[in-house]
């Protein structure tokens, strides 16, 4: 749980920090609420999900395939990237939504705004660390690997949750 809450609150200042690149305020202090909810969602609501994932994915896919097999790597990331990723981000958006007290209606029109394309960016960049993930790390160390990986991935979710997708599709370098 530590460690997820590091990853994301690191990646939340280091989206932060970015921000401040394009204020026309760069002296704007850090949002501190905005990392704690990152650090707090990361915490109670990733960590704990995330932990149960990896395993029972890795006994869902022994069924279907031996492990240490293209097809058990296969198996796992279909699993991952049609079970995990479209609740996951759903989750994130609704808990951060909520928890910065947009209200329901509000976080409703935000994840009907940005669910598609983060859901596109996040499997673009989860599908070839799944592969290594699932092919080489084993399960009791995969949510340690998956958290390093989560450092870019809350970078991106916490820009995107405070500026929209279309921020970053307008002009990608503002990241």
């Amino acid at each position: 749980m530590v460690t997820s809450a590091f990853i994301w609150g690191l990646g939340d200042l280091t989206a932060q920090r970015l921000e401040t690149r394009h204020r026309e305020q760069p002296e704007k202090q850090m949002q501190w609420r905005r990392f704690a909810l990152q650090t707090t969602y990361a915490s109670c609501v990733w960590t704990p999900i995330a932990s149960k994932w990896y395993c029972a994915v890795d006994q869902l896919a022994r069924r279907f395939a031996r492990p240490r097999t293209i097809k058990f790597v296969a198996c796992k990331l279909g699993f991952e990237t049609v079970g995990l990723h479209p609740f996951s981000l759903a989750a994130y958006f609704a808990c951060l939504g909520l928890g910065q007290g947009r209200g329901w209606a509000s976080t409703q029109s935000k994840v009907a705004r940005d669910y598609w394309p983060t859901l596109l960016f996040e499997v673009a960049l989860w599908t070839p660390l799944d592969v290594i993930l699932f092919a080489f790390v084993p399960v009791h160390y995969q949510l340690l690997a998956t958290d390093l990986g989560c450092f870019a991935e809350s970078t991106v979710l916490s820009w995107v949750n405070a500026h929209g997708v279309a921020s970053l599709l307008e002009n990608p370098r503002n990241l």
